[in-house]
């Protein structure tokens, strides 16, 4: 029995120190008892551990940690549907290209199908989401030297190019206590597999230029996407070269910066008829996800220009553009020289831009009182906003200024509601550094538990979540506006009962059953309560009550509609 314990607990061992040569940030553990060699071991490793009670709100906590250092995070669990609980997070990472590594505890293999608790088919569990993964042997059957070969095969594919989700299982037989002697120390050497490094493609050089120089009009798209300092400021030198403009989505990290080429209100001008009608790009490069704005999304597709898209992070995975090239971004554009296009159209361009941002200016001062005043206001106050799903990233993607300062995250893979305030709370535990979460109402409805987690980790966190009494977006959805324009009273309520959802929560209470700070605020206020959340440590729920109708009516202004 002594020597099982000893062999399982090597075998943990070998994972939590494959874990810390795999470059991982810290570990989020979630209590059970099949994981107890596993969580004693990545304790013992120096690894920074924190314990998360909920499975699925340690999912996003990680996730958040991951996306906002750039570093992987790891989770680790007991058996059953406590493994099944990571998969909301896994599915963001995949789309996010975020690197989480999901360690499961599993129970051996004669436990399946038997009606033992605890007990599901782990193998395979997250499907395609994730890069790579690893089912072990029973822990005490495996050789240490081979646990870490095939650790670190999978953590090295959660690395870029193609960065994302990996998953090892790992069965563990009782006894689950450590033995009396423990051998922690490995005698062989381990390391991450050699990456490509920053390669530039001689042919991508020759594409890219030769794209750009049958050109007579194009416009640079960047959707969302963490972009480097290098990386941005490549971006920008290329746009200065060529008078390509760009079009820089509220979440491409690019409007910190300032930039004569920058266009900042890309889908107010992609809305606009007499302007798009005119200035119409016969060429795109596209670098990032996909926008942010439904009305750029349909102006690219309408526009059956040529594209060339630059994706080193092997988001596009089937065929459509032009060319699909997967170097380095920064070293890529300095390298290209391409000949600049005609300075009419790059003026254009800036022309609309200022009166578009006049326009958004105007909005603010004289309707202070709108979601879209209330997020200017966060964005010109706040060094890191995390921005949640539904609308807020929408308001995030039309205020937005360049140069504002801000840097703003967001779970823009899969782009759901879920989680977003362990992904907050976790990009605060990574950074050391208050954020400042900007939540719908439902979101926030949606991952309550997690003001649970916030307040266990000790994060200075400050959430303004935007009341309008629930599911405003999907007011916006064609089939309702159609309803409501054509006058159908009875169709319209029926069908908006169906998607609009209401609730009659006072969410100042639920966030101080949670044992957090909490307050209602006026919209107007957002800027004085931002300081006094800022002045206390911990987390600080801000709820401002908005109205819907006028939303609607600030978002017609700005966007003309």
């Amino acid at each position: 029995m002594t020597d099982h314990r000893r062999r399982a607990y090597a075998t943990a061992d070998t994972i939590a120190a494959a874990l810390v040569e795999g470059g991982v940030a810290r570990v989020i553990i979630s209590p059970g008892s099949r994981s107890t060699p596993l969580v004693l071991a990545v304790s013992d490793s120096g690894l920074p551990t924190d314990v998360v009670l909920d499975e699925r709100s340690a999912g996003f906590t990680a996730l958040g940690l991951a996306r906002a250092t750039g570093r992987p995070a790891a989770l680790v669990c007991t058996s059953g549907s406590a493994a099944a609980n990571y998969l909301p997070a896994v599915v963001e990472a995949d789309r996010g290209r975020v690197p989480l590594v999901a360690v499961t505890a599993d129970r051996p293999p004669g436990f399946l199908d038997r009606d033992a608790p605890q007990t599901i088919n782990q193998i395979g569990l997250y499907g395609s989401a994730v890069r790579a993964s690893a089912n072990l042997a029973v822990a005490h059957e495996c050789d240490p030297e081979w646990v870490a070969g095939e650790v670190l095969r999978v953590l090295g594919a959660a690395y870029p190019p193609n960065a994302g989700p990996v998953h090892l299982n790992v069965p563990l037989d009782k006894p689950l206590e450590p033995p009396e002697r423990r051998d922690t120390g490995q005698s062989f050497e381990m390391s991450l597999p050699e990456s490509g490094g920053e390669r530039v493609l001689g042919p991508s050089v020759k594409t890219l230029e030769g794209f750009m120089d049958r050109a007579d009009n194009g416009v640079i798209m960047v959707g969302p996407r963490q972009t480097g300092q290098a990386e941005g400021d490549a971006v920008l030198r290329l746009a200065a070269r060529s008078g390509w403009p760009i079009l820089a989505d509220g979440m491409s990290g690019l409007r910190r910066r300032g930039g004569e080429n920058l266009i900042t209100t890309g889908d107010m001008l992609a809305g606009d008829r007499s302007f798009s009608a005119l200035q119409t790009p016969d060429a795109v490069i596209r670098i990032g996800g996909m926008p942010t704005g439904t009305i750029t999304q349909n102006w690219l597709e309408g526009l059956r220009a040529p594209e060339v898209v630059l994706d080193p992070d092997f988001r596009w995975t089937v065929a459509g553009p032009e060319a699909i090239l997967r170097d380095p971004i920064a070293p890529l554009l300095e390298r290209v020289s391409p000949s600049p296009l005609d300075g009419a159209w790059t003026r254009a361009w800036r022309s609309a831009e200022l009166g578009v941002r006049e326009r958004r200016r105007y909005e603010r001062t004289h309707h202070p009182d709108t979601e879209l005043a209330l997020t200017a206001d966060v964005l010109d106050n706040e060094s890191l906003v995390w921005a949640g799903s539904s609308m807020p990233v929408r308001h995030v993607n039309a205020m937005l200024e360049p140069g504002c300062g801000a840097t703003v995250f967001g779970n823009r893979g899969a782009c759901g509601i879920d989680g977003a305030l362990a992904s907050a709370a976790g990009a605060a535990l990574g950074l050391g550094r208050r954020v400042t979460a900007l939540v719908g109402d439902l979101t926030f409805l949606h991952d309550a538990g997690s003001l649970s987690t916030a307040r266990a980790l000790g994060v200075d966190l400050s959430i303004v979540v935007l009341d309008n009494r629930g599911g405003a977006i999907f007011e916006m959805l064609p089939y309702l506006r159609s309803l409501r324009e054509s006058g159908g009273e009875g169709a319209y309520a029926q069908a908006r009962g169906l998607f609009v959802t209401p609730h009659d929560h006072d969410l100042v209470a639920v966030a101080c059953g949670f044992g957090v700070m909490a307050e209602g605020i006026e919209p107007t206020d957002t800027v004085e309560a931002l300081r006094r959340a800022s002045s206390r440590p911990g987390v600080s729920v801000l709820v401002a009550k908005t109205d819907p109708e006028a939303m609607f009516a600030a978002y017609d202004r700005l966007y003309r509609t």
